[in-house]
């Protein structure tokens, strides 16, 4: 039986027909209070109406914590919501710790804070807690909204603050980007430079079609399916990137839609042969995700405004952004020279400018 479908059905020991539906992805069961079969089925047709006109209250009724959770990947289906194949696996602590038959008015806000230690205790990142009681939130409002739930029974969920020492804080300089693509294969080592220009995500670059190239720009026009937002990009293929593009070009194979590939395959993960290489260039444990961050680094260094930025790689909110940014000694440094120029005295500070644009 799907959802907003339903079936009449005999309960033994009653003479009434009952009839069984769905109700905001819950199942419920009534009598129909008729005991011919046809009549109890224009009864059901007309709740299922009633239902798809969201004018049906629901029976009051004791959530427990797998139907609070049903909820949410209801909405997530409901949404398109790409994440809607991991949530069961960012949820699984929630039904862990507090079972799936746990009725809802049993999650309090102290056995919430209980959960919270007992998830740090675990050596679990803040991330992952805040993630997760963030879908206990949301499932308490679609339930509230659905009128499933009393406004009284919805426990306050605590707030988690993001440990700073658990952000990656790790990048690659250009010199150090040489030094690790001579030591890999030339298919990884222009799949590596590109997410360095580009400040991509490897999933977004991995996807990237030779149908997505425009060589009248020439640029790339991300179609949305194939970004993490699910929204359409435009970049610009320029600098770097365009020597990047024509050796791509170059090894372009009919039998292949991907920009970056080996062999005729899509380029997948290479983690082994990429932290060899970082080893052996001497720039230590480097995760791919700091090319990303090393990227964005890049940009914002060599003067691009931060809008722009934003476009080129990608991201939605400010504070995301911000997050990548790191600056490193180099950039420290200058910094300081700039306020010296600034606090100098005048003859002092005209010979300094002269020296650094002289550089």
């Amino acid at each position: 039986m799907s959802r907003g479908d339903g079936r009449v059905f005999r309960r033994s020991g009653t003479r009434y027909w009952w009839m069984g539906y769905y109700v905001h992805g819950l199942h419920e069961q009534r009598s129909t209070r008729e005991t011919d079969e046809r009549r109890a089925k224009r009864v059901l047709k007309q709740r299922i109406a009633e239902v798809r006109a969201q004018v049906y209250n629901p029976i009051p009724r004791k959530l427990v914590l797998e139907d609070l959770l049903s909820l949410i990947k209801e909405d997530y289906a409901a949404n398109r919501r790409r994440s809607v194949a991991t949530l069961g696996f960012q949820c699984r602590h929630l039904l862990d710790y507090f079972g799936a038959t746990c009725r809802t008015s049993e999650i309090t806000t102290l056995k919430l804070d209980q959960y919270v230690a007992t998830r740090r205790d675990a050596a679990a990142a803040a991330s992952s807690i805040r993630g997760e009681l963030s879908h206990l939130s949301r499932a308490f409002k679609l339930a509230l909204r659905a009128r499933l739930v009393a406004p009284s029974q919805v426990p306050y969920i605590p707030q988690v603050k993001p440990d700073p020492s658990r952000v990656r804080r790790g990048f690659l300089t250009s010199a150090e980007l040489d030094r690790v693509c001579r030591l890999l294969d030339p298919d990884s080592a222009d799949f590596v430079r590109f997410l360095f220009f580009s400040a991509w995500r490897p999933g977004e670059a991995r996807n990237l079609e030779w149908r997505d190239y425009d060589r009248s720009g020439p640029a790339f026009r991300l179609r949305g399916e194939a970004t993490k937002t699910g929204q359409p990009r435009l970049l610009p293929v320029a600098g770097q990137l365009r020597a990047i593009i024509e050796r791509r070009l170059r090894h372009r194979r009919p039998d292949c839609r991907y920009v970056f590939h080996r062999h005729g395959r899509r380029i997948g993960r290479f983690r082994a042969a990429w932290r060899q290489a970082c080893e052996e260039a001497g720039v230590g444990r480097r995760l791919f995700h700091d090319l990303r961050r090393s990227g964005i680094k890049n940009l914002v260094e060599s003067g691009v405004d931060q809008r722009r930025a934003m476009a080129i790689s990608g991201h939605r909110t400010v504070s995301t952004f911000h997050r990548y940014q790191i600056a490193d000694l180099s950039s420290l440094r200058e910094a300081m020279e700039m306020a010296s120029v600034r606090a100098a005295p005048p003859n002092v500070g005209q010979e300094q400018l002269r020296r650094r644009r002289a550089r």
